[in-house]
Formats: structure tokens, sequence, C-alpha cells
């Protein structure tokens, strides 16, 4: 567990007010904002097989380069979630009769579906077997690609880190909840959250979703949500303030993000000519 300690201020009512309401305030800080904060890693769940198999390979003979031989390897894409293709490098080592071996690769773009691949030409001492592999690089769009929860205790004050920080090797981490005044009759809080080096994947939406506990002697959940764009780093949520006396604000955080991201999967095959 990670705890990092982040300013908070709550604003309350006079001395005078809270005798006559009988509410229960909070200590006040400038600018209210969260404190002790319970965080785990950033759940990622894009784990994707190749979308491509290799179908077909076929030995063509000589075409063109009477040094060579092209093997050609054929594929297809089979996969339940929708991709996008960006390129393909197949490659093949070939066993011939006398048990000698040679390799060869060749790349192609993203709309095709096989690879002629040149080997030597050993003459009469012919291809006997081979093993295909099939590298297949392509984006898919995930909508649940990354998820944090945290938890943050407004109720008590402590130094805060820059809400700007970026986190070191984590794709995404919630910095803190920020209570902010002058809501039209309403508590407003404010996430926010750093994103880290986006390696191999590209964020297209935050969703925020946050259950506000008010405990006292009898605790009251309020529930709030908002959706956010890539490039937003913070979101406001609206609940309605309880009319009765708590003690604390406990604020229940959770950011799921959706992405695009890019793989590198490859498919082998073997068998013999």
């Amino acid at each position: 567990m990670i705890k990092r300690s982040i300013r908070s201020v709550v604003f309350c009512e006079t001395a005078l007010k809270t005798l006559i309401l009988g509410l229960l305030c909070f200590p006040l800080a400038d600018s209210a904002a969260s404190a002790q904060v319970r965080k785990t890693d950033t759940e990622i769940s894009s784990r994707f097989g190749s979308p491509a198999r290799i179908t077909r390979v076929t030995n063509r003979g000589v075409v063109g380069d009477d040094a060579t031989l092209v093997i050609r390897v054929e594929w297809s894409l089979e996969t339940l979630r929708p991709v996008t293709p960006l390129g393909f490098i197949g490659s093949v080592e070939v066993e011939y009769a006398d048990g000698s071996k040679n390799t060869g690769s060749a790349s192609v773009g993203a709309s095709a579906r096989q690879a002629d691949i040149r080997v030597l030409n050993k003459g009469s001492n012919a291809p006997r077997k081979f093993k295909a592999k099939l590298e297949t690089t392509f984006s898919f769009f995930d909508p649940n690609f990354a998820t944090r929860n945290a938890e943050f205790d407004l109720s008590k004050s402590a130094p805060s880190s820059p809400p700007n920080t970026r986190p070191g090797g984590d794709a995404l981490t919630i910095s803190r909840v920020v209570a902010q005044p002058g809501c039209a009759g309403q508590d407003c809080f404010t996430v926010e959250w750093a994103v880290g080096e986006q390696r191999g994947f590209t964020f297209e939406q935050f969703g925020i979703q946050a259950e506000i506990s008010y405990v006292g002697a009898v605790t009251t959940n309020r529930n709030a949500s908002a959706t956010a764009s890539a490039s937003a780093r913070s979101a406001q949520l609206r609940v309605d303030n309880p009319k009765s006396g708590f003690i604390k604000i406990v604020a229940r955080v959770t950011i799921k993000a959706s992405a695009t991201v890019q793989q590198r999967q490859s498919a082998d095959l073997a068998g013999s000519f």
C-alpha cells in the first residue's frame, strides 16, 4: 500500500451556526483537498493474442531469380474483437533433403494476406520441411483498458504533493480530491489525476465515479459520476449536502480509462512441403 498525503480543507459553519444547526465541523485549511490516500496499482485489462493465423505455406519454386526459391506464406485474420492491422512480417526456415537449413523473411503492408519469402535454391536438394512465423502489428480499441481506485479521507490535513506529478511507470494515478465551495447549494469535489508515459497505447476517455460518505452518528452516502476527454486531468463532481451532522467526509474514487492499444503478436506453423 502506498500512502500519499495531500492537503485537506473543508468548509464549515461558524461556531454559532454549528450550535444552532447541531452540525459537526472539520478542521479548516485553504482550498479543501484530500489526505491519507490508499491506492493499488493500475489494473490493465488488454491482453490479446495474434489476430492472424497462418493458413498455408507453399514452395512456389524459381520466380525470376534462379538462385532462390519463393516460399509463400498465407494467412487470415480471425478475431472476436475488431482490430486494425498495421503490418506483417513473415519469416520461414526451410530444411532441405540433406538436413541443411536456410531462412528468409519479408515485410508487407496492412492489407496483405500473403508474403513471398526467398530462400536459397539448392537444385535437386529441395526443401522438405518448413517452420513459418508471422508477426502481426495491430491496434484495437479497449473500452476498459485501465482501472484505478483510491480512497481519500477529507477530514485529515496534511502537506500536498503537486497535483500534476506524473506517476513513475504507472499508467494512471489519482492525485487528489479537492472540496470546493460555492456550488449552488451542493457540495462540489474536483478529482485530479495524472498519467504516465503512454507506450503502446493512447488514452481516449476517462470515466470517473465517486462515492462520497458523510460519516457521523448516521452515515450518508452520495454517488456521482462524470466523463472526461483524453487530454483532461481533472473532473468536477456534485452531490447534495446532507442536512444532518457529520464528523468527516470520505471519498472513494474509481477512474476507468478507455484506450487505443497497439500490440505485436506472432503465430507459427510447421509442416512439410
